[in-house]
């Protein structure tokens, strides 16, 4: 008879990534797990202009797919980046909007984008996943 074990949670996954990544702490590790989910920082960036609406979310943040946003904006909200409003229930209306947390990274998106224009040679993105 097998037995099925549950995942590790994302703390025990982070304890167990940074022991094999000397000089990254817990936490550094768990904000790089984070960050480097397909799509997290594109969510993020359209952000950092003010609250959105989930369809104009889906058009800002580079043709992301339906499922995909609402899987990563759960995410979001679960690590304290984004915060969702709900307007009304009939039709159903929400807005996302990013915590402190969420607009902390401002500065870490711009030098990204900065290091991508001073270092990569210049090509389309492919940014639509459908």
């Amino acid at each position: 008879m097998s037995q099925t074990t549950a995942p590790p949670s994302p703390s025990e996954e982070a304890a167990r990534v940074s022991a094999s990544c000397p000089g990254l702490s817990a936490k550094a590790t768990t904000a790089f797990g984070l960050l480097q989910e397909k799509w997290t920082l594109f969510i993020v960036s359209a952000l950092l202009h003010g609250p959105v609406g989930f369809n104009e979310m889906s058009r800002n943040a580079g043709g992301i797919n339906s499922t995909t946003l609402a899987q990563r904006l759960v995410l979001l909200e679960q690590a304290g980046l984004v915060r969702k409003t709900v307007q009304s229930t009939m039709p159903p209306r929400t807005s996302y909007d990013l915590t402190e947390a969420g607009r902390a990274l401002s500065p870490i998106i711009a030098d990204i984008a900065a290091w991508g224009e001073r270092y990569l040679e210049d090509h389309t993105a492919e940014c639509d996943e459908r």
